[in-house]
């Protein structure tokens, strides 16, 4: 054999042996191999995206495109639902890539997974056995925990026990990446049974009384940490992550940067001998002694944690390894207390609900009596007036003619009025409150987006891969999304179904919101978060008579900020253009027992609307020293979503932090 041949022999004899060994459910489409990466066996959940990953194989000498799209069969569907989650990539010759899918906290319409080759769908599919459950049922309510694999059996064993619902089974090649060795020890499952019979099994094997529990799910990553998701949105979905400090330390930076991305989104994050180092370096003065930054019910729990930190808007528990292994019921509520408080403030209203929390136009009525004059003004011109001109000029018989053209004239009066009125290209409203990290450059965003259009899109809406967009479309009860029978009403007819609402997203180049969310004349509203890089500032300092000043690097102009020095002296001042040095104004000191409103108590507080209007007017008061909070018109940190659309003001917030000082200018 030539020389040159010998990498492309041993490429496709490791191919081979790879394939029909551990991973011999490789599905094959001519020269391109699709392997789903042990998608995890989630369960229920509350919120959040769901990830799927699957690794792509070009095993032949060409380029090829390649197209994944979920789910590749359809089924019958109520209310609003996924009808497709797309990717398209490029595989060069002998290229292995991974790629992720991920679905927004909507039920899918169908499973499986179709596959396209340069343009050529391919028979068969791809199964996804954990489709079935999302497809009939959506995703209902629940509080998934997720373990990596260093925590020990201990640990492992107490948490299942305390949970009150069997332990989610996991694969060889279990979520994150698949593929990799299974855990030394393993949990005996009990596959068929409800959580109550599973609990039962586990009181029986365990000799563990039955006592009243906190439910929820814990999943163990049976995957190595080095190889878990770049993608914070990847870990949205989880109530908690219990995480050892041997394993943080082991995470590559990117896979470290998504974690505590997902913590300052509002995540948990129960860190198993971890030290005050651990926490990234302008979050350790956020340090909460004893109980403080935990709910009233969790206050059992505080004697087993050696550390708390408001990390954004989530927490980070730091707690010894053998304590969390002793830990009883009441410390087990404590926990749940901290990890179930998201699901309140991430629930999703009715639309209704939601457009009156946050109306995006002001009125949806149409203009009755505006038209009503304009239907007027037309049966007086074409019929009297008509009738009377064509008379006294004795050419009756042109009634043919000016009557449809007199109805042409008014329809396209109407026409240009309305779009005088609501606009062509639509409107959208945004309010969001962002926490700027400007010694990490980094921006933690929550909030509401809005938009009305009075066309139906063609090209829909474009986000990045760091937003995650929850639609306040409002299926479910109990105020907690949960696939029911909100659809259903009850008329003269019997019971009737609203009409299914299809919709499609395309992660091929970011995440578009490609069909079926924004119709015409009907407001779109979705709840948000993002974790991104940002190089956007607020520059404080003093000027050479000794005041403080500021200037706006934001790209947007500032209505008003409020600043706190290292002493606690408050500075006011405004408006801040872009690129404009401004004084601040003395404005009092911070109160002598400041408002204990931490900014996860912020994140908490639902809806987010009305949060974010109560810190524009007074959230001075909650600020710390060296930070400072600034009420903008517009959010710089949050994609516009619909190119060209009007925007209605709305107050946003930034919180700014890691500033370190005032510095000279």
């Amino acid at each position: 054999m030539a020389p040159k041949c010998w990498p492309r022999a041993v490429f496709v004899a490791v191919v081979v042996l790879w394939l029909f060994g551990a991973h011999a459910h490789a599905n094959q489409f001519g020269r391109i191999l699709v392997i789903p990466l042990g998608n995890r066996s989630q369960g229920t959940r509350a919120y959040g995206y769901y990830q799927y990953r699957f690794r792509l194989m070009n095993v032949g000498t060409a380029e090829h495109r390649v197209g994944l799209m979920i789910p590749a069969v359809s089924n019958s569907a109520y209310g609003p639902c996924l009808a497709g989650i797309r990717g398209t990539y490029e595989l060069p010759a002998h290229c292995d890539r991974i790629v992720s899918l991920l679905q927004p906290c909507l039920p899918l319409a169908g499973h499986g997974l179709a596959v396209w080759i340069d343009g050529w769908r391919q028979r068969g599919m791809v199964l996804i056995p954990q489709l079935s459950l999302e497809s009939y049922y959506g995703p209902a309510a629940g509080n998934v925990i997720l373990l990596s694999s260093g925590v020990s059996e201990k640990v492992y064993g107490r948490l299942t026990r305390l949970a009150g619902i069997w332990p989610l089974r996991q694969s060889a090649s279990s979520w994150p990446d698949g593929g990799g060795p299974s855990p030394r020890w393993r949990p005996v499952p009990v596959q068929q049974m409800s959580g109550s019979a599973g609990l039962l099994e586990s009181s029986v094997r365990t000799g563990m009384p039955l006592q009243p529990t906190t439910p929820a799910q814990i999943c163990l990553s049976g995957q190595p940490v080095e190889k878990w998701s770049g993608q914070w949105l990847g870990y949205s979905s989880y109530a908690a992550l219990v995480i050892t400090q041997a394993n943080l330390r082991a995470m590559v930076p990117r896979v470290r940067a998504a974690i505590w991305s997902y913590v300052q989104c509002g995540g948990t994050l129960l860190l198993l001998n971890g030290i005050k180092s651990d926490v990234p370096r302008v979050w350790r003065k956020w340090h909460r002694s004893g109980s403080s930054g935990i709910p009233v019910q969790a206050k059992a729990l505080s004697s087993t944690l050696s550390h708390t930190f408001a990390v954004g808007f989530g927490l980070c528990l730091e707690a010894p390894e053998r304590a969390v292994g002793r830990w009883n019921n009441a410390d087990w509520s404590g926990f749940s207390a901290v990890f179930g408080q998201p699901i309140g403030a991430l629930r999703m209203h009715s639309p209704a609900t939601a457009n009156g929390i946050f109306a995006v136009v002001r009125s949806l009525a149409p203009p009755v009596r505006s038209l009503l004059a304009i239907l007027a003004i037309f049966a007086v011109v074409v019929g009297p007036v008509n009738l009377l001109v064509l008379g006294a000029l004795r050419k009756r018989m042109w009634l043919y003619v000016t009557t449809p053209a007199i109805a042409l004239l008014f329809a396209a009066a109407v026409f240009v009025y309305t779009a005088a009125v609501q606009g062509w290209s639509g409107v959208r409203r945004v309010t969001t409150f962002t926490i700027l990290n400007q010694a990490a450059h980094q921006a933690t965003t929550i909030g509401w987006l809005g938009y009305y259009t009075p066309l139906t899109l063609r090209h829909g809406l474009h986000f990045d891969r760091q937003t995650e967009l929850t639609p306040e479309v409002g299926w479910g009860w109990n105020g907690i999304q949960s696939y029911g029978y909100q659809d259903l009403h009850v008329g003269w007819g019997g019971m009737w179904r609203l009409p299914v609402s299809y919709r499609y997203i395309n992660w091929t180049h970011g995440q578009d919101l490609s069909a079926g969310w924004v119709t015409a004349r009907v407001p779109a509203l979705f709840a948000v978060r993002k974790a991104a890089p940002s190089q956007a500032h607020i520059t404080i300092g003093r000027d050479s008579t000794g005041h403080i000043t500021a200037v706006n690097h934001l790209g947007v102009p500032v209505r008003l900020i409020w600043y706190a020095d290292s002493d606690g002296r408050l500075f006011r001042g405004g408006p801040l253009l872009p690129g404009i040095i401004t004084e601040l104004q003395p404005a009092g000191h911070l109160p002598a027992r400041p408002v204990q409103r931490g900014l996860r108590a912020l994140f908490l507080s639902s809806p987010w609307p009305q949060m974010i209007a109560t810190a524009a007017v007074s959230g001075q008061n909650s600020l710390h020293p060296n930070c400072y909070l600034a009420v903008l018109g517009d959010s710089p940190f949050m994609e516009s979503g619909l190119a060209g659309a009007a925007l209605r003001p709305a107050p946003s917030v930034v919180y700014g932090i890691g500033l370190g000082g005032e510095h000279a200018h």
